[in-house]
């Protein structure tokens, strides 16, 4: 159902168990995997061992080319897309490699700093747009958070702390 191939569903069910957040039940030939402890919790507990999605990031000239491409906001454009943060003045995009591979956008013209009217596309590691809501304007909030993993901005903090506040949990 997310298109992941047994085998990756397999590993990652071996992790969870492995890192202690999750046990799995045998009921008959059906297995059931069981969190250990409230979704909050389980998400501190494994966020250290998870990594950000985004593989590689760079900027596109023209902005406008990637209109009809319906590509989720991510970076900093999700991030004001979720919270009351204001919009940066270059959107940025998410794009899953084979998405940039079959759909055109390596033929656009990279340029190696911000301009106007340019965007920023981030290469992600996974479909940038599992889990999203808003009909995917926007990467899921959880793989966002990670993707600001290394940054040290209090005000991407401050926005970021704002956007865990609104999860269900």
């Amino acid at each position: 159902e997310l298109g992941y191939t047994p085998m990756t569903v397999s590993r990652v069910v071996n992790e969870l168990l492995s890192a202690g957040v999750a046990r799995l039940d045998r009921q008959g030939r059906a297995r059931w995997l069981r969190m250990e402890k409230p979704p909050a919790d389980t998400w501190e507990l494994i966020k250290p061992r998870l990594r950000t999605p985004v593989k590689r990031q760079f900027w596109i000239e023209n902005a406008a080319a990637l209109h009809t491409k319906h590509l989720p906001l991510t970076g900093l454009s999700a991030l004001a897309h979720y919270t009351k943060l204001a919009d940066p003045p270059q959107p940025a995009y998410a794009v899953s490699s084979v998405q940039l591979d079959t759909s055109g956008l390596k033929r656009l013209r990279q340029i190696s700093e911000p301009v106007p009217g340019s965007c920023q596309l981030q290469v992600w590691a996974y479909t940038p747009i599992l889990g999203a809501k808003d009909d995917n304007k926007a990467v899921d909030p959880l793989s966002l958070i990670l993707s600001f993993q290394e940054v040290t901005d209090e005000r991407i903090d401050l926005a970021l702390e704002e956007l865990r506040d609104h999860f269900p949990w």
